[in-house]
């Protein structure tokens, strides 16, 4: 199963700021995000995040955000990247929508079944319309941003999504857990990503 896992604004904002991320990093929170890698046999990435987590590595290699990384092997999506320097790290840069399938069918059939999608958004879009996606995990934390990339944007058609779970955090986050309505979406041409 390919599941993502992002954090949210109100206004839709999915940028890694932790500037306005930040203060709703509870305990609770911790949690929900720590349950999300636990069936994880996989990590699936886009060049920038994989960048981003690679830079956190390096300055902060103590990091409980990078256990999940370092446990499982990481691919990464990119026309661009040549040489990862993190171990177990595999680059995907052609036939994108199959080759996603055959990793997902691949870690399906190990002790942890899911192949997890971490941030990414551009790579979420991407495997949303080639119905490549099984679940969508957002926390929606109650603020309004204003600025940064939005995780919808540039959609060629329209995406049905059904509600298999929401809650409500005490800091006031609502996490929902969408799965994917059959019918919808694209599963057999293939896009060009960004690098």
């Amino acid at each position: 199963m390919l599941t993502s896992g992002l954090f949210m604004s109100l206004d839709g904002r999915v940028d890694a700021d932790d500037q306005w991320q930040y203060p709703y990093f509870d305990e609770e929170f911790g949690e929900v995000v720590r349950a999300g890698g636990e069936r994880a046999g996989a990590v699936l990435l886009g060049r920038t995040s994989y960048e981003g987590y690679d830079r956190l590595r390096q300055e902060h290699p103590e990091s409980p955000a990078l256990e999940l990384l370092n446990r499982v092997p990481k691919y990464v999506v990119s026309t661009t990247l040549e040489h990862p320097g993190w171990e177990d790290t595999h680059v995907v840069n052609a036939d994108v929508p199959a080759r996603i399938r055959t990793l997902v069918h691949t870690v399906e059939q190990g002790e942890r079944p899911d192949v997890l999608l971490l941030g990414s958004p551009s790579l979420v879009r991407f495997t949303l319309e080639y119905g490549l996606l099984d679940r969508l995990k957002l926390l929606i934390l109650p603020i309004v941003v204003g600025s940064g990339p939005r995780l919808f944007t540039d959609l060629q058609d329209p995406i049905g999504l059904a509600v298999e779970g929401a809650s409500t955090l005490r800091s006031g986050i609502i996490h929902v857990d969408y799965t994917r309505s059959t019918g919808a979406g694209h599963t057999d041409a293939d896009h060009s990503l960004a690098p």
